[in-house]
């Protein structure tokens, strides 16, 4: 499979995600606790036209504006619709007024106006306003220093700080312009160190930095159960919502246990209705769900759904693609074709999974995927899931008429059984087909390579042999312009971070 370059950007996707539900628990100590413990109730669970009423009750006008802005932030993250961006536009300068107007003796003040500038930040990076998102960043980024220097005990800002060091401290070496803009470098250990802090606290809604916690522990640490459990043991005790069990299902998805998803994304209608505000995300996630168990037509249902009613471009490249793919799957490859097609004349988001959607779904726009190319998709569709064995089964048949594939097919069917091997504990053999694919790769496959040193890295890590590790990991760094190169370089920097200290 060929590539090409594209514009790649792991540190919003990750701060994205981190902020869509950063003020889930809010951050109003300061304020009537009435009004303040029934305002994050309701946020928290999604019922955010009732937060909306409820902040008719808070008398303070910079708390009452840190509300109805994040309130507003938090419906265009759920559903990026460009109305709420007008809206928090259109009263943008008069609530950074209140907020600024508070005395600066209250120890949130430069907290919460750190966290709504980063947030506008977000919401002006997906607009694809590049130099404005960097300006608010920059301005939250002076906040939260200047509550350092007022406030230097204050456990709230540690969740901030931590965000910021957590998203910043594996920047990719083509996007150091950013953080040297900002004057900030960020430093994953640390970031981790100070939310962690925040969550043990106790205070100031510390389960905000246990939210932030799991991402950073999923996505940055590819840790598996310690990130998951955490969830599952707030779920137990404050009871499932939208928020909790979206994050909880996207974590099973992670790490491969589709089935445990999809128990916790088929629960849909719970939340359609009782004044729950939806987010099309979720439907975009059922549809994965059941495209990597192969269920080709409840995926078609859903991945339309996302497609009909999400309003923004985030994701909507991949699931167009997916929605061909499923169609392609089910023998109907013309309709499919429309799809891959209509993929090739929209804009993309730029993220990495639309970027590699967009080139695949030109190449097979233009010519229909061969059965064994077909094959392959299906192996890792079922890998991506968790059904390691019947992907096995299926990349061990084409390896017997391993004849009939080209050398593009070769790599990947070489690369797929690594990652199958890996998964199944059987490291001798992973490494193997790993190294095949060194070997093998041409030039349109570069990211395997890269990807092959990153998970012989890995291994060697686990067995405690940091010398090779760190040798694997330096080739993987070693690779450039190939796809989802922003995230591995993000890992690799922060596993040799970490290989230092042994």
């Amino acid at each position: 499979m060929a590539k090409k370059p594209f514009f790649q950007f792991s540190i919003i996707p990750l701060i994205l995600s981190l902020f869509v539900f950063f003020l889930t628990f809010g951050h109003l100590k300061a304020t009537p606790p009435e009004p303040r413990m029934q305002i994050e109730n309701f946020i928290s669970r999604m019922q955010l036209d009732s937060a909306t009423i409820l902040l008719e009750e808070v008398k303070r006008p910079g708390y009452k504006a840190f509300y109805e802005t994040n309130i507003l932030i938090y419906k265009y993250f759920s559903t990026q619709n460009i109305d709420y961006i007008r809206e928090v536009r259109k009263d943008w300068d008069k609530n950074i007024e209140a907020l600024e107007g508070l005395p600066d003796t209250d120890s949130l003040k430069f907290v919460m106006l750190s966290e709504v500038q980063c947030k506008k930040a977000v919401v002006e990076f997906l607009d694809k306003n590049y130099l404005t998102a960097v300006r608010h960043a920059r301005l939250g980024r002076n906040h939260i220093k200047e509550s350092q220097k007022l406030f230097p005990k204050n456990i709230s800002q540690n969740k901030i700080l931590g965000t910021f060091n957590v998203a910043f401290g594996g920047v990719p070496s083509k996007y150091k312009w950013i953080t040297q803009t900002l004057g900030f470098h960020g430093d994953v250990n640390e970031g981790i160190a100070q939310l962690e802090r925040a969550a043990e606290s106790g205070t100031i809604f510390s389960t905000e930095a246990l939210i932030i916690l799991f991402f950073v522990e999923k996505n940055m640490l590819n840790l598996s159960k310690e990130p998951i459990q955490r969830l599952e043991n707030y779920r137990k005790e404050k009871g499932a919502s939208i928020m909790v069990d979206y994050f909880l299902a996207s974590g099973y998805q992670s790490l491969k246990k589709n089935d445990q998803a999809l128990e916790i994304l088929k629960n849909r209608d719970r939340y359609i209705g009782n004044g729950v505000f939806f987010s099309s995300y979720w439907d975009y996630s059922l549809g994965k769900a059941h495209y990597f168990k192969g269920e080709n037509e409840e995926a078609k249902k859903y991945l339309s759904r996302f497609i009909k009613n999400h309003k923004g471009d985030l994701y909507r490249t991949d699931a167009l693609f997916r929605l061909g793919m499923a169609l392609t799957f089910t023998n109907n490859y013309a309709l499919g074709k429309h799809f891959f097609s209509l993929v090739t004349k929209e804009e993309s988001s730029g993220f990495d999974e639309d970027e590699y959607a967009k080139y695949m779904s030109g190449e097979f726009a233009r010519q229909q995927p061969d059965t064994n190319l077909l094959a392959l998709f299906h192996a890792r569709n079922l890998y991506d899931g968790g059904y390691f064995d019947q992907a096995l089964g299926i990349l061990n048949k084409l390896e017997t008429s391993k004849n009939t594939l080209n050398e593009d097919e070769v790599t990947e069917l070489y690369y797929r059984l690594g990652r199958v091997y890996q998964s199944l504990a059987k490291w001798d053999l992973s490494r193997s087909y790993y190294q095949k694919t060194i070997e093998a790769s041409p030039e349109t496959q570069t990211w395997m390579q890269a990807y092959s040193y990153y998970f012989l890295a890995e291994m060697a890590k686990s067995d405690q042999d940091y010398t090779i590790a760190r040798e694997f990991y330096q080739k993987a760094l070693s690779f450039d312009d190939y796809f989802y190169q922003a995230g591995l370089e993000n890992r690799c920097k922060i596993a040799l971070s970490d290989i230092k200290k042994k």
